[in-house]
């Protein structure tokens, strides 16, 4: 968790940076990562139960996959 947090922040500052970068489609998996990321952090602080926590969603995985691939 010491790790997991800093660097969800760190993807969460460089993905608002960079928001005009994406489109309609790959906003909204952003957005699905930024909630993950903030209820996870809010269960680390004891704010929410892990049952609150949102999923990793696998369509941010798939469009970091897809930008690593050269296919984006």
């Amino acid at each position: 968790m010491s790790v997991i947090v800093p660097n969800n922040r760190k993807i969460a500052s460089l993905l608002d940076e960079h928001k005009a970068q994406f489109d309609a489609g790959e906003q909204e998996a952003v957005a699905a990562f930024l909630i993950h990321a903030r209820s996870y952090e809010q269960w680390v602080e004891d704010a929410i139960p892990y049952a609150a926590v949102k999923r990793f969603p696998m369509k941010f995985d798939e469009l970091v996959r897809r930008i690593a691939d050269g296919s984006a």
